[in-house]
């Protein structure tokens, strides 16, 4: 029973959402920012994001790559997905969305803001892979890419090859975690809800989810300033 217990445990917490701000609140100082990516979806200046990174915020602003920032609103939230619909005075044209289900090995891109040491001022392109389909408690049916998934990635786009958005990238594996419980070296995979999905949530709330449109594949970072 113990050895379920474990393995379970496990199975639930390695994929890992880049999450911010967990443990009580230091009320001697301010809390940390939050950061995360996000893309335009939907009609002009709606904004799709994982709700993790927007959750608990007071103020919500988007950065382009050219370092100009706008305040953006928090319209909807989708745990079931973790997804979150933002609107801002940014005007971004949206990507052309796929139609149809990637299939396993399709060659995709995720486009964000990944943390690596410094803070990024432009957005990181990863290449790589769909390694298959799964679910995760939390976030239902998902992608699994084979892509280096970091901290601030999350709500970032995912890319086919030829720049039609696919999903958004919401978590990942934590391979210590898995190495430490099992002894398995995994490779470095992400998650990434399908856009077919993201566009449902769109529909729940009336709004049409672009498939035609000719924007790029971009995405801008979101920046958290939560509560107190």
């Amino acid at each position: 029973m113990r050895r379920r217990l474990r393995r379970a445990r496990a199975e639930r917490i390695a994929p890992s959402p880049d999450r911010r701000g967990d443990g009580p609140p230091d009320r001697r100082h301010p809390p940390a920012k939050r950061y995360g990516s996000a893309f335009a979806f939907g009609p002009a200046g709606h904004f799709i994001t994982a709700a993790h990174v927007v959750t608990g915020c007071t103020r919500i602003d988007l950065e382009t790559a050219a370092g100009d920032r706008f305040a953006a609103d928090l319209l909807a939230e989708a745990m079931d997905m973790d997804a979150a619909l933002l609107r801002s005075d940014l005007q971004v044209v949206p990507a052309p969305s796929v139609r149809d289900v990637l299939t396993k090995d399709r060659p995709v891109k995720a486009v964000g803001y990944p943390e690596e040491g410094l803070m990024r001022l432009t957005p990181r392109v990863r290449t790589g892979r769909i390694a298959g389909h799964g679910r995760l408690d939390a976030y239902g049916p998902l992608y699994a890419v084979r892509i280096a998934v970091r901290g601030g990635n999350s709500g970032g786009p995912l890319f086919t090859d030829d720049g039609r958005l696919a999903g958004m990238v919401v978590a990942k594996v934590d391979r210590s975690i898995v190495f430490r419980r099992t002894g398995e070296r995994v490779p470095q995979v992400g998650y990434a809800v399908p856009v077919q999905r993201l566009a449902s949530f769109l529909a729940r709330h009336d709004l049409v989810a672009p498939t035609d449109s000719d924007g790029p594949a971009e995405a801008q970072r979101v920046i958290c300033t939560p509560s107190p």
